[in-house]
């Protein structure tokens, strides 16, 4: 193992009422074309801090439609939350946080008023293109702690370990690889192309129907505060 790469430091942990709060009854089908929201211009840092969730979470306020001023701090204090929301309902982690602590810990610091999930590549697809970036909680393969030159993620070799990680865009017809997800990571510039990857959407449904989770934010405040 690499020493001087990224804790991979997600839990996963699946609350059975997340299926009262599907984003489905929101959205429903749609019409796909591509939509990549736009977020920071530099991506989060994480560091080796297996902090992904705070990150990933931050990342996703950063972008349109929220458009929140966050920072690498702001990042640490969402994951410290998280935290401590996990250890408050009987999840004792050494380390790292659920995707659904920090929801709970945005929600709490007031971000957004409700957040939902989509259960699978379709549901999330649709929120993508109609309302905004999501959370991803998936499993990460050792052939995705690099990207290929031009920024494509490969799922390759064993499991390395849990991530969070933000999607904000999804790209249909791609001219090299198809339908894909934009994500953005929290590795700093030198992961993919300045932070940004491109999942190709049937590994993106693979990773989903392995052990994967994806929160969606769903109503933020008219009038915007920084962090």
């Amino acid at each position: 193992m690499n020493p001087n790469r990224p804790i991979l430091d997600v839990h996963f942990h699946k609350d059975s009422r997340s299926r009262n709060y599907g984003t489905r009854e929101i959205v429903g089908r749609t019409a796909r074309f591509k939509r990549v929201w736009t977020t920071r211009k530099d991506p989060l840092d994480q560091g080796r801090e297996g902090a992904c969730v705070g990150f990933s979470c931050a990342g996703e306020l950063a972008a349109k439609p929220a458009s929140y001023e966050v920072t690498n701090e702001t990042a640490l204090k969402i994951y410290r939350a998280a935290q401590g929301v996990d250890r408050s309902e009987g999840r004792n982690y050494d380390s790292g946080a659920t995707v659904l602590a920090g929801m709970k810990a945005c929600h709490r610091a007031k971000y957004f008023s409700k957040y939902g999930w989509c259960f699978g590549i379709d549901d999330t697809i649709n929120w993508i293109v109609r309302r905004g970036p999501v959370v991803l909680g998936i499993n990460w393969y050792e052939g995705m702690y690099q990207t290929t030159n031009n920024g494509l993620i490969l799922i390759d070799g064993p499991i390395a370990g849990g991530h969070a990680i933000m999607a904000n865009g999804f790209w249909p017809a791609h001219p090299q690889f198809g339908d894909v997800l934009v994500l953005t990571n929290s590795w700093g510039r030198d992961w993919g192309i300045n932070g940004r990857g491109y999942l190709p959407v049937e590994n993106a449904s693979r990773l989903l129907k392995e052990d994967g989770e994806v929160a969606a934010p769903v109503d933020f405040p008219i009038r915007m505060v920084g962090s």
